[in-house]
């Protein structure tokens, strides 16, 4: 019995580093590496209908009229936004990186972009934020999508829910 027991506690114990082994995908993996030495976000995405589509991270300000805002306007007006788009992976787990201006508060949405159209569709994408743990058919407050972040790599998981 001790034994076992032990081993349970190792394999625990090592569950962070062999999940910190999986790649992250998209265009900011790197900033999310052991040697990184910039403040990141690394999100394991769980809970996919299916493994059509992308999967997109977006960063904001927990300013509410800025939340979900217009892409466009927010980097025109030098706001907090920050994207990032990967091919969905067709097994195993999911991993997505994306770098932060810095140690803060923000906002995080997660959009499983089933059709590519590049929006969130109603009826066919999944969405997920870090503190909603039900769906709601609404748009989320900021305190159900805000986290704080430190300086360096930062993680958190991410369910995703669909219509």
């Amino acid at each position: 019995m001790f034994p076992r027991l032990i081993a349970l506690a190792l394999a625990l114990l090592s569950a962070p580093a062999a999940a910190q082994s999986i790649p992250a995908i998209g265009s900011d993996a790197d900033a999310c590496a052991p040697d990184a030495h910039e403040t990141a976000l690394r999100v394991e995405i769980t809970g996919f209908k299916d493994r059509k589509g992308q999967v997109r991270l977006e960063i904001y300000s927990t300013d509410s009229g800025e939340f979900l805002g217009n892409s466009r306007k927010l980097v025109e007006g030098g706001k907090v936004f920050r994207r990032i788009d990967a091919p969905t992976p067709q097994a195993g787990a999911v991993y997505s990186c994306i770098r932060l201006p810095g140690p803060g508060t923000y906002t995080l949405a997660v959009l499983h972009d089933r059709n590519l159209n590049g929006k969130f569709s109603l009826f066919t994408d999944g969405v997920g934020f870090p503190n909603r743990a039900r769906r709601i058919y609404r748009k989320p407050t900021v305190a159900e999508a805000e986290f704080t972040a430190t300086a360096g790599l930062n993680t958190m998981t991410v369910p995703l829910f669909y219509p």
